[in-house]
């Protein structure tokens, strides 16, 4: 051999150990332990090529420094039979090592492999000799060259290792050939029947060892029984003490007929019991833990019914026997609700009690709550048991307290209830509260309580009984009744007298009052002059009555052309008593109510209407902002202020147009913005405007309609608002009236 490197020589089979969980369940752990195995190398005892284009073949057999050579590129090298040892059916192929041993002073050899005698090749590997003569490994543990290979490939028949040259230069020389399969053996299952027996005594082990893939059985494997443990720890193997072995049946079971439960105590382990197959070079490893009952002297366990009230304290107690038999001296630990309030021992009857429980934090009801447990010993089974807990509500009384108050027509009392009779628990809250029997006047009235606790039940943890009282009063509510002021004219009959009610409750309106006053000047009064107007007589259970009077003011007619049977004669009147108007001219004075308002006339109007009689707009400076009202027109503050305030921004193309007339649509918006402020808007006009000659889709449509909604208008007859008409200042004085309510 020409300076060969020196290998470790494995062993014909090395594993290494991964553990894999497969099965957890409540009655059992299941783990396979996978062992990766390897065949080793192999050598080839029989080679071939074509042509014979390959010397000396059968040197590549052996590392012996003698040498199969290879001249040309090209040039195949077929060798066979490497008698590898057997793979397990059902194994996995994991991956395929070939190491080629030699030099070379050019070519290469591409390395592929047959799994079919000759047929068919994987795709190939190419060496990477030198000059110096080294092994090289092509493939690897995880290389199975392309293709997923089963066990019967490896046959002598079937398996087969080609070189073909590659390249160029000097010859190529080969030494030795060896091939290596890497494998995982089919997994094992087990399955371990559960594990019972008495304290003390032995019990039957079972476990059936499977493939587990399909579920065959596999016989004669020896099963390790172990008991006692807690499972199956990480390396795979089980915990607890060794109980002896079996080996697997032609079914697959191993029995251990006799398995010591010596020092094991009473009770049921999840986990006790476990059985390992150690794995060999055929099967993986495997093991289960299963269920171990080691069965003690029975015992019976009864929790007594008990009966408690919601925040107080109620007895526990349950009686532990054995056929009948009073147990004594063991502890009892006592649940409510699911929560541990402690153990007590059994006395010498069996009964272990806790008194003084306390049922602060549970609701009221009648449920299976009372938990009682006996852990067991050695020898005593466990036992446990439920048993039913009565928690009564929590008797109170709340009583009404007196309460005096003045008519409000309601029948609310600001009167707190009071608890005269029982407690709350602490952290509960009382909600209580109390009514008249009725909203009206009166003494020895009855207050009745009412209400829930607040205690996150519904108040439904308490028993609550209602003491009504009779010592509520309610006096009368005080109401004062205001003579309206009224204007008449020499000469007319008395206008109708009204009042106006200020101090009535909770809503009401006049028609609730029993009797209502009348008012009237009681003195003579066809003079000019003011008379005062008294109201009296007004009658009501449940208001007093005071009175303040009004003014009858007795005069000429003010406007020369405005007679009082001119139809808009009131609005005009009231108008100029306001201060809003002065008329059109003097001696003798006119209102002009057949003229037409023009657009400056109207931003008088309207600044007055929204801020009274006295109001006068700032100066107008240099500038009106109109092209069309220089700053000496008579209007020229009150146009300029009309615009400050929103209500106008002019007629179009920076003009005001301050002598047209103002239309009954244009009247509309002006009126609505005074009213409500410049950045009213209407709603929306809806299906119809309710005028015949306003369509929905007219300019001023929405604001129309609101005006008639507000009562400032009807239209102007007929079904008609006429909004292209002029407005007259008798038409103007009922809408500054209307709208800005003066008296």
């Amino acid at each position: 051999m020409q300076f060969k490197s020196v290998t470790k020589q494995l062993s014909i089979f090395s594993r290494a150990i991964v553990i894999v969980i497969t099965l957890l369940t409540i009655a059992s752990l299941a783990v396979s332990t996978v062992f990766a195995f390897d065949t080793g190398f192999s050598s080839p005892s029989n080679a071939s090529t074509p042509g014979k284009s390959w010397t000396n073949v059968a040197y590549s057999f052996a590392s012996d420094n003698l040498y199969a050579t290879s001249k040309r590129t090209n040039k195949q090298l077929k060798l066979s039979s490497f008698t590898i040892p057997s793979i397990p059916g059902g194994a996995t192929i994991d991956g395929i090592e070939v190491a080629v041993e030699g030099f070379t002073g050019g070519l290469q050899a591409n390395v592929a492999l047959s799994y079919d005698g000759g047929f068919n090749y994987t795709a190939a590997y190419t060496t990477a000799l030198t000059g110096v003569e080294t092994t090289n490994m092509l493939g690897g543990p995880a290389n199975t060259w392309g293709r997923s290979w089963v066990p019967s490939d490896f046959t002598n028949t079937n398996f087969i290792v080609k070189l073909t040259t590659t390249g160029s230069g000097d010859p190529i020389s080969v030494d030795r050939v060896q091939v290596r399969v890497y494998y995982t053996p089919p997994s094992t299952t087990l399955s371990l029947s559960p594990v019972s027996g008495p304290y003390g005594g032995t019990a039957s082990m079972s476990a059936t060892l499977t493939l587990t893939a399909g579920g065959t059985p596999i016989p004669t494997k020896t099963i390790d029984f172990y008991l006692g443990g807690n499972g199956i720890d990480s390396s795979g193997d089980c915990t607890g003490t060794y109980a002896g072995s079996a080996t697997t049946n032609g079914s697959g079971v191993a029995t251990l007929a006799s398995a010591s439960l010596s020092g094991i105590n009473a009770d049921n382990y999840p986990y006790g019991a476990c059985a390992r197959f150690a794995g060999d070079l055929s099967y993986q490893a495997t093991s289960i833990s299963g269920n171990l009952n080691v069965i003690g002297t029975s015992t019976e366990l009864a929790a007594a019914p008990a009966t408690g009230t919601y925040g107080g304290t109620v007895a526990l107690s349950a009686t532990l026997t054995s056929g009948e038999v009073p147990v004594n001296g063991q502890w009892i630990t006592f649940y409510l609700f699911g929560n541990s309030l402690g153990s007590s021992k059994t006395n010498g009857s069996g009964i272990a009690s806790l008194s003084n429980v306390s049922l602060v934090g549970y609701n009221s009801g009648a449920s299976n709550d009372i938990g009682a447990s006996f852990a067991g010993d050695a020898n005593l089974n466990p036992a446990n048991a439920n048993g039913l807990i009565t928690i009564n509500p929590r008797p109170i009384t709340v009583t009404a307290v007196k309460d005096t108050k003045v008519y409000d027509g309601t029948t609310s009392s600001i009167g707190d209830p009071r608890i005269t009779s029982g407690s709350l628990v602490t952290g509960d809250v009382a909600g209580f509260t109390q009514t008249f029997d009725n909203k009206d006047v009166g003494t020895g009235k009855t207050l009745t309580p009412t209400g829930v606790v607040e205690d996150e039940n519904s108040g439904l943890n308490y028993g609550v009984t209602f003491e009504p009282v009779t010592t509520g009063v309610i006096n009368k509510a005080p109401l004062t009744v205001t003579a309206d002021n009224k204007l008449m004219f020499v000469g007319q009959t008395d206008p109708v007298f009204t009042f106006h009610y200020s101090g009535l409750v909770n809503g009401e309106a006049g028609a609730v009052i029993d009797m209502p006053p009348t008012c009237s000047v009681s003195v003579p009064h066809s003079a000019i002059g003011t008379y005062p107007i008294i109201c009296s007589g007004g009658m009501d259970n449940n208001y007093s009555f005071s009175y303040v009077n009004g003014t009858l003011t007795v005069s000429n007619v003010t406007f020369a052309d405005v007679p009082t049977t001119y139809w808009a004669w009131d609005y005009i009147e009231r108008l100029y008593k306001a201060g809003v108007t002065g008329g059109c001219g003097t001696s003798p004075l006119n209102y002009c109510p057949e003229t037409t308002v023009t657009r400056s006339q109207m931003a008088v109007f309207l600044l007055r209407g929204i801020h009274g009689s006295s109001y006068n707009p700032p100066a107008v400076g240099g500038s009106t902002g109109f092209g069309d009202v220089p700053t000496n027109h008579w209007a020229a503050a009150w146009i300029k202020q009309l615009v400050v305030e929103g209500i106008t921004s002019g007629c179009g193309n920076g003009n005001y147009c301050p002598e047209y007339p103002v239309t009954r649509g244009q009247m509309a918006v002006f009126l609505l913005k005074s009213k409500h402020g410049s950045s009213y808007s209407p709603p929306a006009v809806g299906g119809g405007t309710g005028f015949s000659d306003v369509p929905t889709n007219h300019w001023a449509a929405a604001w129309i309609k609101q005006l008639v909604v507000e009562g400032i208008t009807a239209g102007c007859g007929s079904g008609n608002y006429c909004p292209e008409d002029p407005v007259n200042r008798a038409q103007m004085a009922v809408f500054l009236v209307k709208t800005f309510n003066l008296p």
